[in-house]
């Protein structure tokens, strides 16, 4: 057995525990895992080096959405590698829905360039234009991420027909 558990690993089992709260407790998470009870106890409890499958972080996050925090594991994860769990809105496959999101990209870029140029049009970019263009920057990704679930939509809409290479971006 390995030596006490790091700050991090810590952090994991707590928010391991989040989240088999919020599928219901531990014997909901065992009846959707189908792990025993003494294994995904476990897996949260501070003292112990076991923790959840990827499989089953994924089994038991996608039952527990609109949940405070959701998904916690994932949430951390990201958090724990210099980064942040953004969740993307719904989009419908449609080619007028990826033809309005696309206008609202190229709308928010804009708004980015009038920003950044009005921001740097002394020779200097003070703390508040930098946030100001961050904010337009923000909006931006936002849009981006919308734009790229657009895409996504179609993609499984149409996925059978479209070839394992064109998937892979080979051809």
């Amino acid at each position: 057995m390995k030596g006490p558990l790091s700050i991090d690993e810590q952090r994991l089992k707590a928010a391991t525990k989040a989240l088999f709260t919020a599928v219901g407790g531990q014997l909901a998470a065992e009846a959707i895992t189908g792990k025993s009870d003494t294994h995904l106890s476990r897996c949260h409890l501070p003292h112990h080096g076991d923790f959840l499958t990827l499989a089953d972080v994924l089994a038991l996050e996608s039952v527990c959405h609109g949940t405070p925090g959701h998904p916690p594991v994932t949430r951390l994860l990201c958090s724990l590698l210099g980064g942040a769990f953004v969740a993307l809105p719904s989009a419908v496959a449609g080619e007028a829905e990826l033809a309005a999101r696309f206008l609202e990209m190229a709308v928010q870029f804009g708004d980015v360039a009038r920003t950044t140029q009005a921001a740097i049009a002394d020779g200097t970019c003070e703390v508040d234009e930098a946030l100001d263009v961050r904010r337009e920057l923000d909006e931006l990704l936002a849009c981006g991420a919308a734009f790229g679930r657009q895409l996504d939509a179609i993609i499984h809409r149409d996925g059978a027909k479209a070839s394992v290479s064109r998937l892979r971006g080979s051809g």
